[in-house]
């Protein structure tokens, strides 16, 4: 093999390989863990809208305590008044809710016990359901593993979980600890708060990219914010850097991801 071929050979492999290289390339910057961040508040927001339900009359055994509903929510249906029953909760074609996000399609949960009673578990499924404009997919399994003195402590579990939309593919999956640290004996949902203590998570990015996640220090979830008001996510890409995610320090769209020793700015749906 003469010089000239060699050289034509090395650098067609080398322009084949940039080629292929170059989407993995663009995801150093902050791709997966907009991603992520991006999963885990959808997914959470399906936990609220079963809990906000759950917070009714008709749903609890602390008759004081009462929640109007959202006026995006069609219809919300229980299936038996003796357990296990199941909450369908139908927004139907899409309207906006009191939060501002657009809901349209169902969800539905099955409850074995009282969402009060320990060891009860709540299996969530979903039914064509979007919030905007991304489709949710997968199932969500809450398990009461404790209710000492009125301290609730949830395993949460998502799996199979799929974020669409015409742009964006995430593939999700997560356990995590939930403990519900404020607003247990108040009648008003919009002062939940949630700690999630712990947990550790796995996916695939719209752009390929598989990754795992694990929590660095406790998010916390308010009931009244569309996202995670603080906490820090170790997130790791295949074969690449292990980023920060910072969700900050309050309520907000606004979140930083740190990749060797530099700090971006996200700003998450």
């Amino acid at each position: 093999m003469n010089n000239m071929l060699k050289y034509s050979i090395l650098a067609f492999i080398l322009i084949a390989f940039g080629c292929r290289k170059s989407d993995r390339d663009n995801d150093v910057t902050t791709h997966t863990s907009w991603d992520y961040a991006l999963a885990d508040v959808l997914f959470n927001d399906v936990f609220e809208q079963v809990h906000y339900l759950v917070m009714l009359d008709s749903l609890k055994s602390k008759p004081e305590t009462f929640a109007s509903m959202d006026d995006c929510i069609d219809t919300f249906i229980v299936s038996s008044s003796v357990y296990p029953i199941t909450l369908t909760i139908d927004y139907g074609t899409g309207s906006s809710c009191d939060d501002g996000r657009t809901r349209k399609g169902k969800i539905s949960a099955k409850f074995t016990g009282s969402y009060f009673q320990e060891n009860t578990v709540v299996t969530i499924t979903l039914i064509n359901f979007y919030i905007d404009d991304y489709k949710v997919d997968g199932k969500k399994t809450l398990t009461v593993t404790s209710v000492a003195g009125g301290d609730y402590t949830y395993f949460e579990k998502d799996e199979n979980g799929l974020i669409s939309n015409s742009d964006t593919r995430i593939v999700w999956e997560i356990t995590k600890t939930r403990e519900w640290s404020t607003g247990t004996s108040s009648a008003d949902v919009d002062d939940d708060v949630f700690i999630i203590t712990s947990g550790n998570g796995s996916g695939t990015t719209t752009k390929g990219n598989t990754f795992t996640g694990s929590i660095l220090s406790g998010m916390k979830v308010e009931y009244d914010c569309n996202w995670i008001s603080s906490g820090q996510v170790t997130v790791q890409p295949s074969n690449l850097s292990p980023r920060t995610l910072d969700c900050g320090s309050a309520c907000g769209a606004s979140a930083t991801v740190t990749i060797n020793g530099e700090t971006y700015d996200l700003t998450i749906p």
